[in-house]
């Protein structure tokens, strides 16, 4: 999957110009199938492209825990994001497991203590 685009430019598509060369060396492949991928752009109907329906899955644990209990430890800086996603739109219970959750694996994380007391209630 690559993509490229800049607005400021308004007479040439670097992203069209991906998809073309992409294309032909699909084509010199002897590839049969080029997937644009998501979106209806106009100019992927322009070159070929044709719309179907994708669907996605969300697959999760019976009782909603994480594999293994514990949080992936690459993604404390994301983890922190949501929770204060979380409370900055007053999303409360989510935050509060989200921190529960946080704090369990990392105690020494860094969070607001409005954040810390969600978690303690």
């Amino acid at each position: 999957h690559v993509g490229g685009r800049d607005d400021s430019v308004r007479d040439f598509s670097a992203g069209l110009m991906l998809q073309a060369h992409c294309i032909r060396w699909a084509i010199a492949h002897r590839f049969e199938e080029f997937d644009f991928t998501i979106g209806n752009e106009p100019y992927k109907h322009s070159l070929g492209g044709v719309d179907r329906h994708i669907v996605s899955r969300e697959l999760v644990t019976r009782t909603g825990a994480n594999v293994g209990g514990t949080l992936d430890p690459t993604c404390q800086d994301a983890v922190r994001q949501l929770i204060q996603r979380y409370v900055a739109k007053g999303y409360r219970d989510r935050a509060r497991v989200a921190a529960t959750q946080a704090l369990e694996t990392w105690p020494a994380l860094s969070l607001d203590d409005e954040i810390k007391s969600l978690a303690s209630d």
